[in-house]
């Protein structure tokens, strides 16, 4: 019989003090550990998956943390909430990669997943989702070209006419946008070399 393991990690390693009471308990409710990592810093792990919905205790001596009746925050949420008390200059984001693994070498029993926690956003993936997006990138980025193409056409004809500052500023936050697309394209996995190369 073969046995399906989830494991993940956590990065960077946070500061103890920027964890507010019934956190780290809380945390423990969605399945991340935690471990001292040195300098008053927390290392988080999971070894058996971070959960959808808190976990029982299994602990029947072990009470759930005060803040567990009132707290509706998930892992993510609280990771977020503690990013945000530490200064963005050393610590700008978290991250949460793991490990979809099997006893014996089945198909499709293997995998990843991945988080992204910032100030603004929590943006999750794995990489069933990531071969979706390569499949609709094929038909994707052809299409990204002709935009960024036409785009282009456009402020060549505007810096011909109008001169005026707010027409010029809009302009180069066009070119910046173009210019970052442009980037995004040319690093893309699926680019073909001959077109990127070109462009």
């Amino acid at each position: 019989m073969a046995n399906n393991y989830w494991q993940s990690t956590v990065r960077p390693s946070l500061p103890r003090n920027a964890f507010v009471e019934g956190e780290l308990q809380r945390l423990n409710l969605f399945g991340l550990s935690h471990e001292d990592a040195g300098e008053d810093r927390l290392y988080l792990f999971a070894e058996e998956g971070i959960s959808e919905e808190p976990r029982d205790y299994y602990d029947s001596e072990e009470q759930p943390p005060a803040c567990d009746q009132q707290d509706y925050r998930d892992s993510y949420d609280i990771l977020r909430d503690v990013l945000r008390r530490l200064p963005e200059d050393e610590v700008p984001e978290i991250l949460i990669e793991g490990a979809y693994t099997c006893s014996s070498l089945r198909p499709g029993e293997f995998g990843g997943t991945c988080a992204r926690i910032t100030r603004k956003s929590i943006r999750l993936g794995s990489t069933e989702m990531l071969l979706e997006m390569f499949r609709k990138d094929e038909a994707l980025i052809p299409a990204f070209w002709r935009v960024l193409e036409l785009a282009k056409g456009n402020m060549l004809d505007e810096s011909a006419c109008d001169k005026e500052e707010a027409l010029l500023e809009e302009r180069k936050q066009q070119e910046a946008s173009v210019e970052t697309i442009r980037a995004w394209l040319i690093a893309h996995p699926l680019q073909p070399a001959s077109v990127g190369a070109a462009s």
